[in-house]
C-alpha cells in the first residue's frame, strides 16, 4: 500500500546514486484528490480535496505518497548509516520485563535451512519474505514461522513497540481497545495494467489524477483504485469487499480479481497482470493505553496502538 514521506528524503536518496530516476518513488504531486467516478472509464462525479493538496503549515516539506517497497529500502539506507544501530531481520519479540532502570527483551531468531533463507537476518529483510518457513494467516498475520529454540535476551533504556496489530508486547500487558472493530473486509489486489488511458484528463488533454478513484456505478463492480506507480511500471492496488463468513482469500483467484477491476474499469480490452493479494479487516479502534510498566518505560506506536 502507499505511505505518506517527506518529499526530501526521497529525492535524497536519488540524487545520491547516479542514473537514479526520482519520479517512480512518488505519485505525480498532482495527483492528491479523492475522485469519485462511475467508471474508471466512465463520468467524474466529484472531487474531495485531502491533506496532500495543499501541504501543511506546521512544516516546511510537503508530503509525498510513495509505495513501501520503493521507500522503505531509503528508511534502511539511512538507519543503516548510524553506527550505533543494529538492524535486525527475522528475529521476533518473545517477552519483555521491564524493571527501574531498563528493559529486558527476549528474542528468537527464524531457523535457518528454509529454502530462499540462508540463515543471515541483518541487513535485508527479503530472505525473511521469500522463505517458505513462513505461511500467514487470511489476514496477513505469519502463522507458520519456524523459530529456533534458543533465545537471546537484549537490554535496553527503553523500547517502542511497532511490531503490528498481533503484537506480542500489547498482549502481554493485555491492552484493550476503544472503538469499533470488523467493519469490513477487504482483499487488497496489487496488480500492474496500463490504465493511463481511462485517467480523468483535464481540458489541456493531461491527466488529472487523485490519490484515490472510487467506483460508484451500481451495475459495476464498486471498490476503489489506487495508483502506486501508474506512469512507469503501471502497478495498482484496489481493494475488494467479501464477506470472511462465506468466503476466504482462497477464492480471490487471479481470474476472480481480473473480473472485479474489468467491471470497475468499464472496459476489458486490455491485459492485466496480479501480482499479489492479501486480507485485512478495517477497524476504527485505538489502544486504551500508549505507554505501558511500572516505570512507563514502554510504548506503542503504529498499528500496535491504532487500527
Amino acid at each position: 500500500g502507499g505511505r505518506a514521506s517527506t518529499g526530501p528524503a526521497a529525492r535524497g536518496r536519488a540524487e545520491t546514486r547516479p542514473g537514479t530516476d526520482p519520479a517512480p518513488l512518488q505519485l505525480p504531486r498532482t495527483w492528491t484528490d479523492n475522485c469519485y467516478m462511475t467508471t474508471l472509464s466512465g463520468r467524474t462525479l466529484g472531487r474531495m480535496r485531502t491533506t496532500f493538496s495543499g501541504g501543511s503549515p506546521d512544516s516546511p516539506n510537503s508530503a509525498i505518497t510513495s509505495s513501501q517497497d520503493l521507500f522503505e529500502p531509503i528508511w534502511l539506507d539511512y538507519a543503516s548509516s548510524f553506527p550505533e544501530a543494529t538492524l535486525e531481520f527475522g528475529v521476533r519479540v518473545e517477552s519483555v520485563a521491564e524493571s527501574a532502570d531498563g528493559v529486558l527483551i527476549t528474542t528468537r531468531r527464524l531457523v535457518s535451512g528454509a529454502e530462499g533463507y540462508d540463515g543471515d537476518s541483518r541487513g535485508s529483510n527479503e530472505d525473511t519474505r521469500q522463505s517458505d518457513s513462513v505461511e500467514s494467516d487470511w489476514s496477513g498475520h505469519s502463522t507458520g514461522a519456524v523459530f529456533s529454540d534458543e533465545t537471546q535476551t537484549l537490554r535496553a533504556k527503553y523500547i517502542i513497540s511497532c511490531d503490528g496489530w498481533h503484537s506480542t508486547v500489547r498482549e502481554q500487558f493485555g491492552v484493550g481497545f476503544d472503538g469499533p472493530r470488523d467493519l469490513s473486509s477487504q482483499v487488497n489486489c496489487l496488480f500492474r495494467a496500463d490504465m493511463r488511458r481511462f485517467v480523468p484528463k483535464r481540458e489541456d488533454g493531461s491527466m488529472h489524477g487523485a490519490i484515490l478513484f472510487w467506483i460508484t456505478d451500481p451495475d459495476a463492480y464498486n471498490g476503489v483504485f489506487q495508483p502506486v506507480d501508474p506512469l512507469h511500471e503501471h502497478r495498482w492496488m484496489t481493494q475488494i469487499g467479501f464477506d470472511p463468513s462465506r468466503e476466504s482469500l482462497a477464492d480471490f483467484t487471479p481470474e476472480r480479481c481480473k473480473e472485479c477491476i474489468y467491471s470497475a474499469v468499464g472496459a476489458s480490452d486490455f491485459p492485466i497482470e496480479v501480482l499479489s493479494t492479501n486480507a485485512w479487516s478495517m477497524n476504527a479502534s485505538v489502544a486504551l493505553e500508549y505507554r505501558l510498566g511500572e516505570h512507563g518505560r514502554i510504548f506503542l506506536a503504529g498499528d500496535v496502538s491504532c487500527t
